[in-house]
């Protein structure tokens, strides 16, 4: 039994089997049937698959507030394609958060250089004024 959610298809693109881990992918969804929540366009997917003989993997959807990651590799021979989904959303909120600490690293070390190259400025003309300071009496 797959743990992952796998789908077969006919060559006009229409779903011919799918296992009980789509079913509860589905459910999770909020959806009765598998069907409900395939990617648009799945039938021309299906018929390109066949046509050319390749796999189309990586493709993301976003299905309410999920994403989802489709599989379709064509077994040419039977003239089916088999479709493995995967649920992605935790992975993508944890990627979302790796860009957002990033961009924040990066404010960070902009920041600190800037605080760097004014201090370099700043440094001389302090020093500057207090030599001049010393160097002047209180009648100066």
């Amino acid at each position: 039994m797959n743990p992952n959610p796998v789908f077969e298809f006919a060559e006009d693109g229409r779903l011919t089997y799918f296992n009980d881990a789509a079913l509860e992918l589905a459910r999770a969804l909020g959806e009765k049937h598998p069907s409900k929540m395939l990617p648009p366009q799945t039938a021309a997917i299906v018929r390109a698959c066949l046509v050319h003989g390749r796999s189309q993997p990586g493709l993301e959807t976003a299905f309410r507030d999920r994403a989802l990651s489709w599989s379709f590799h064509p077994v040419t021979a039977s003239g089916v394609v088999h479709c493995y989904a995967s649920d992605i959303t935790a992975m993508k909120k944890l990627e979302t958060q790796f860009l957002r600490t990033q961009r924040l690293e990066s404010i960070g070390s902009l920041a600190s250089g800037i605080a760097h190259d004014l201090n370099n400025i700043l440094a001389p003309i302090m020093m500057s004024v207090n030599l001049l300071q010393e160097s002047l009496t209180d009648e100066d």
